[in-house]
């Protein structure tokens, strides 16, 4: 049964963060609180503009996947945690990015992953 504390400890990280979610998207997107304001127009100039696909996995608040379709990127963002990427229900601006789990990630050839 090693297998089933592991999963006890994800569900305490999920339950975890989607109770403080709001908090969490207010603090992140407030300008200058962490490394992100830092190195984001470096982030920027590295990817440089594009209109390919990207995908963010555990994208969290979303602040990736925003810069990403800011440079021209179509962005499908995942995060186990709902209400990260759909807070209250809202898509994060200025993509939808729907919250999809393994379980019900579409695969290329149509069944879950």
């Amino acid at each position: 049964m090693v297998g089933f504390g592991i999963m006890t400890e994800r569900m305490k990280d999920k339950a975890h963060w989607a109770q403080f979610a709001e908090e969490w998207i207010a603090w992140a997107r407030s300008p200058g609180h962490d490394a992100f304001w830092m190195y984001r127009r470096a982030f920027a100039r590295f990817v440089g503009s594009g209109t390919g696909n990207a995908l963010e996995v555990g994208c969290g608040e979303g602040r990736i996947s925003r810069e990403l379709r800011s440079l021209g990127y179509r962005v499908t963002a995942t995060d186990a945690v709902a209400a990260l990427v759909e807070p209250r229900g809202k898509p994060i601006p200025p993509t939808n990015m729907p919250s999809l789990t393994a379980r019900t990630s579409p695969s290329r050839t149509g069944g879950s992953i």
